[in-house]
């Protein structure tokens, strides 16, 4: 069997971020729903968890090599927008704006692997 090809830089940086996007998403849902970052509504609830199942697999495609990989980052980018949006509606709570950074450096280097 061939070797399998290494993985470009730029993807492993990319899958990095979607892995730590996913980890600062969960966090965050069990944060508010402690009773942090402002009120747990399902809005926000349901967004956070999107942008988190949408990063593990956005990462997962790329991991693998599948030829659909930039449908999935595209959708990773629009969730990460959204779930930055969601965080920061609580300005002043250092969790929710830690996770809407970690969806803003998602959403960039996803959009640049979607093309």
């Amino acid at each position: 069997m061939p070797p399998t090809p290494a993985i470009p830089a730029a993807t492993r940086a990319a899958i990095e971020e979607c892995w730590r996007c996913h980890a600062a998403c969960m966090e965050t849902v069990r944060h508010c729903l402690a009773g942090g970052g402002g009120p747990a509504t399902s809005a926000r609830i349901v967004t956070l968890l999107d942008c988190a199942d949408m990063c593990r697999t956005a990462a997962d495609t790329m991991s693998r090599g599948s030829p659909h990989f930039r449908v999935a980052c595209a959708a990773c980018a629009e969730l990460c927008r959204a779930g930055a949006a969601e965080c920061r509606a609580v300005p002043d709570d250092e969790r929710m704006q830690a996770c809407a950074d970690a969806c803003d450096r998602c959403a960039r280097s996803c959009g640049v692997m979607a093309g």
